[in-house]
């Protein structure tokens, strides 16, 4: 079986390494960076409402310019 030579063992061995690291850059480095960024807006967007329960709250689009720029 060729996936158990010895002599193709070794570069199917590199380019999986390769593939995975490369794999977990792009993760890492732009879709989990957007996630985080989602995350901490809806946290602080919870906490706003949650703070302004019962009082009138400002039209939504001055409500989101607000949390994007604090």
């Amino acid at each position: 079986m060729p996936q158990f030579d010895l002599y193709c063992f070794s570069t199917q061995v590199f380019w999986v390494v390769i593939i995975f690291a490369l794999f977990y850059i792009v993760l890492t480095h732009f879709f989990l960076v957007d996630m985080g960024s989602t995350l901490k807006l809806r946290a602080k967007r919870k906490s706003l409402t949650l703070d302004n329960a019962g009082k009138q709250l400002p039209p939504f689009s001055l409500y989101i310019s607000y949390l994007l720029n604090h």
